[in-house]
């Protein structure tokens, strides 16, 4: 009976992740002992960070030559440990993404995972709330550092500043990737090529290579730096790998290039919206050149005191966007900051947090000289707007959905 809710594949892979999350105190052990005795000859490889983890876990797995899965994510708890469960003792590598919400977590994820290479992505506010700031968010994300393996290393982002000091501490050897001049994988070019994606010229080990990626946006250049580090590491070759991160399309909903049947692009960017996450696509966006720029803004998420965040942000937006659409509980904080930073009243939108009033406003006069950028926190699903104006009949009329793991394109209530 309980099933007729969970009707598609990854509805019903939504609930087996909850369930695995149930069985968390059983899974954590068995993964721990399968891991110590079965894979212990199967190298570890852990992405860790606030911001990107998806996206550079699947660039590393295509470098290595693994599958990669857009259908759905999750990094902590049962789904760690189904993880390490799922792997072959025949393995080469196994890429893994671990994500922390609290306190307390990490510690035992470097206990179970063992890591022989972990990648540092970023240090940011998510979560912030559970932490005293982000020095803690640093310092628990760093526990897990104390359990890499003999001869094992780190990548570091070394534009993170937060990131730099966690390897420092370590005292674990340590790689730098990123755009600073110090980086032994560095990005030396970033050129924006919207909407085919984007050109790096890449400095390693003294040669030059130009990589031509799908990915739009600088922040998108970290999760391809950071497979090339990983794989120079492994010491494979470089010009077949380039080939390779070449066909890697953007994660889901993180800065994801869409199209509607008029030509209009969209870049969505609705997987999750943290003050870090907010500020690449709103940069990303001032980059491209539009006759028109709309921008569809739902709530940021993780903010303890969101006001004057909101107001400020409210600002840059009025300093962007050519019509402004608001939806959620924060909208009036941006509208009075986008006022404040000059952008006229008819040209925002307050929704009610209604996306389907964000559908209305949006449906009548767009055309293929328009960008829309829309972004909100994940239990909005603002993936809606957009598949409602490819021309899609959605049932859901939830303004906050717990389904986590499942896209609104894989859901049942989409038709």
């Amino acid at each position: 009976m309980f099933l007729k809710y969970f009707k598609t594949k990854s509805e019903r892979i939504e609930l087996s992740f909850k369930i695995a999350n149930r069985l968390w105190p059983l899974l954590k052990i068995a993964a721990l002992y399968y891991r110590k005795y079965i894979l212990r000859d199967v190298k570890f490889i852990v992405v860790i960070g606030s911001l990107g983890k998806t996206t550079t876990k699947n660039a590393i797995q295509i470098a290595l030559g693994n599958h990669v899965s857009n259908k759905f994510i999750s990094n902590a708890f049962g789904a760690v440990a189904l993880s390490v469960l799922k792997t072959k003792r025949t393995d080469n590598y196994k890429v893994i993404e671990v994500g922390i919400g609290m306190p307390g977590q990490m510690e035992f994820y470097g206990k179970l995972l063992t890591p022989d290479i972990v990648v540092i992505t970023s240090i940011g506010l998510d979560h912030v709330p559970n932490f005293n700031g982000i020095k803690h968010i640093r310092d628990e994300k760093s526990k897990l550092l104390k359990f890499v393996r003999p001869k094992g290393k780190l990548l570091v982002n070394s534009d993170d500043p937060n990131v730099m000091i966690m390897a420092k501490q370590s005292g674990l050897p340590f790689i730098r990737y990123g755009f600073n001049k110090k980086s032994k994988i560095r990005c030396s070019l970033y050129k924006l090529n919207f909407p085919y994606g984007a050109k790096l010229d890449i400095l390693m080990e003294g040669e030059k290579y130009i990589l031509k990626s799908k990915l739009i946006g600088e922040k998108m250049a970290y999760p391809l730096l950071a497979a090339l580090a990983v794989v120079n590491e492994l010491e494979f070759p470089v010009q077949k790998l380039l080939l390779k991160l070449e066909k890697l399309e953007p994660a889901h909903g993180r800065l994801q290039l869409l199209k509607l049947p008029n030509g209009t692009k969209v870049i969505g960017d609705f997987y999750k919206a943290t003050i870090d996450s907010v500020k690449p696509a709103l940069k990303l966006l001032d980059q491209i050149s539009a006759k028109r720029k709309v921008i569809v803004f739902g709530d940021i998420g993780y903010l303890n005191e969101y006001k004057e965040t909101c107001f400020n942000i409210g600002k840059i937006l009025a300093s962007i966007a050519s019509d402004l659409i608001l939806v959620g509980e924060m909208e009036h904080a941006f509208y009075d900051g986008a006022i404040e930073g000059g952008m006229q009243h008819h040209k925002i939108t307050l929704t009610n947090d209604s996306w389907e009033q964000a559908v209305e406003k949006l449906s009548d006069d767009l055309n293929e000289n328009d960008v829309i950028l829309i972004t909100g926190r994940k239990p909005q699903k603002l993936e809606r707007v957009f598949l409602a104006l490819k021309g899609e009949k959605l049932n859901c009329t939830i303004n906050f959905c717990e389904m986590f793991y499942t896209y609104c394109k894989n859901c049942s209530l989409r038709n």
